[in-house]
C-alpha cells in the first residue's frame, strides 16, 4: 500500500467515524403544559385567581394567575404527580 493510499484510506476512515459518532445536541426532554380555565358555580370565568400545581413528593409550587378571561398556562412541567388548586381572594370576602 503506497503512502496515498493510506492517507486516504485514513481520511475515509475519519469521515465515516465522524458520521458514526452520536449526537447530543438534539436531545429531547420530555416537560409538560397544562393549560384550561378558571370558572365560578356559576359558570363565568375567574379573572386573577392564582393557580398552583403542587408536586406530590417534592411538595414543589408552581403557580400561575388567570387571565381576564380565566384562562391560565403553566408551562415546563416534569412529568410527576400533581395536586391543583385556584383560589381567588376576592371570591372569598363575600
Amino acid at each position: 500500500m503506497t503512502r496515498h493510499q493510506r492517507s486516504l484510506s485514513l481520511s475515509v476512515l475519519a469521515i465515516l467515524l465522524s458520521f458514526m459518532t452520536p449526537r447530543f445536541d438534539h436531545a429531547q426532554t420530555v416537560l409538560a403544559t397544562v393549560r384550561g380555565t378558571v370558572t365560578d358555580q356559576q359558570g363565568a370565568t375567574v379573572p386573577q385567581a392564582v393557580v398552583t400545581a403542587r408536586e406530590m413528593t417534592t411538595n414543589l409550587k408552581r403557580t400561575s394567575t388567570t387571565q381576564q378571561d380565566g384562562q391560565y398556562l403553566l408551562s415546563n412541567l416534569p412529568p410527576r404527580q400533581y395536586e391543583g388548586a385556584a383560589s381567588a381572594p376576592w371570591l372569598l370576602t363575600w
